[in-house]
C-alpha cells in the first residue's frame, strides 16, 4: 500500500523534474495506488498468466485485479512496459500467448512487452525462508521457446524484447 510518505515523495521528485517509476503485478490497487499514479510516468506491469485458473496455479490469486489495474493504467493513459515471465509447462501455451496479445493489443499505453526468461536464481530465497520450491523440475527456457513466445507476442505488441 502506498504510504503517505511515498505518495509526497513522489510529488516532490516530479516537482523536481525526475521521472518516477512504479515496479508492481498490479494486485493492490486501491485509492492509495490511484493517488500514487498520478505522480508515475512508468509502471513496469507483471502479468503472470492471463488465464484466471492459471494466473491462479501459479500466484495463488486470481488475475481479476491485475486486469483491472491494467485497465486503469489504459484509462489513465500511464505508460506500461508488461513483463511476462515465459514458465515451460506454465505460462508457455500458445494459445495464452494469443488470448494475453489480443486482450492487450488496443492499449495504447503499453511501449512494450519484454519476455523474462525463467530461471532458477531466487531457489536460495525459499530455502532461507524454509519455504518449498514448487518448480524445481521445472527446466530453463529453450531459445524456440523464447523465440515462439516473440513471434507470438510480435503480432499484438508494438516492440517484443526478450531480456
Amino acid at each position: 500500500m502506498a504510504s503517505s510518505r511515498t505518495k509526497k515523495a513522489f510529488q516532490e521528485l516530479k516537482d523536481d523534474g525526475f521521472n518516477t517509476c512504479i515496479d508492481t503485478n498490479g494486485n493492490v490497487f486501491n485509492d492509495d495506488v490511484k493517488n500514487l499514479l498520478k505522480n508515475t510516468d512508468l509502471v513496469l506491469l507483471d502479468i503472470k498468466h492471463i488465464n484466471a485458473d492459471w494466473h491462479k496455479t501459479i500466484t495463488g490469486k486470481t488475475n481479476e485485479t491485475t486486469l483491472k489495474f491494467a485497465e486503469y493504467l489504459r484509462e489513465k493513459n500511464v505508460n506500461v512496459w508488461m513483463r511476462y515471465v515465459l514458465v515451460p509447462g506454465y505460462s508457455d501455451q500458445p494459445e495464452y500467448l494469443h488470448e494475453m496479445g489480443k486482450h492487450f493489443q488496443e492499449y495504447s499505453n503499453i511501449e512494450k512487452l519484454e519476455i523474462q526468461p525463467y530461471h532458477k536464481l531466487g531457489i536460495h530465497k525459499y530455502e532461507h525462508l524454509n519455504m518449498e520450491y514448487k518448480l524445481n523440475e521445472v527446466p530453463e527456457n529453450t531459445l524456440d521457446q523464447l523465440q515462439t513466445a516473440k513471434d507470438i507476442f510480435s503480432q499484438y505488441f508494438k516492440e517484443v524484447i526478450i531480456n
